[in-house]
């Protein structure tokens, strides 16, 4: 049986911070960045394969 890892979450102070690191340093792109009401934010990156 294979497994695979669906969603993990990281939370963080500063998010801009965090994507920053992921699209700059990491070279991966943002796929999702909402806000679905104020005060919570959610940022999705998918890493490769």
């Amino acid at each position: 049986m294979d497994y695979t890892l669906g969603v993990v979450a990281v939370p963080t102070r500063d998010v801009d911070v965090f994507k920053e690191l992921c699209e700059q340093k990491m070279g991966r792109p943002v796929d999702h960045d909402v806000e679905p009401w104020p005060g919570v934010r959610y940022v999705q990156i998918t890493p490769p394969g």
